[in-house]
């Protein structure tokens, strides 16, 4: 390992800061998913399909990542350079704004905003990116 820090005097403490709090991403495309919830969490759900391998890329089921009402949560996923589905689905069928709460989401892919929403019934879905150059 690199050394990134040493000394040997110092009052009461001392700190140096290194690394970074970016996630990089070698190779491939940060999506981040950003979700607000609405007042029942536990029915948001949400699916990333690569639509050129068919492949579920990630699913977040029901209760598994959402833990608490009207609280906003932030992921970030490195995936392939390629083309994808997002589904919303909200198991109640109302949507995650605004008869039960304020919710929203926000999709990016490679730092753009792809798709934001509240307002829906079931679900939603969004196609994003191109498969080997060809936008979808």
């Amino acid at each position: 390992g690199a050394v990134v820090a040493s000394g040997d005097e110092f009052a009461s403490s001392e700190s140096t800061p290194f690394g970074s709090c970016v996630g990089t991403c070698s190779g491939g495309k940060i999506v981040r998913v950003d979700i607000s919830t609405d007042h029942y969490y536990g029915e948001t759900s949400w699916t990333l399909t690569n639509t050129c391998t068919d492949e579920v890329i990630v699913e977040v089921g029901r209760q598994a990542l959402y833990r608490a009402a009207d609280t906003f949560y932030s992921n970030e996923y490195c995936v392939a350079d390629a083309a994808y589905q997002f589904t919303i689905a909200d198991s109640w069928g109302d949507g995650i704004c605004c008869s039960e709460g304020q919710g929203s989401y926000f999709l990016q892919y490679d730092g753009a905003v792809v798709a934001s929403g509240d307002e829906f019934a079931s679900s939603e879905s969004t196609p994003f990116g191109n498969c080997g150059g060809k936008p979808t």
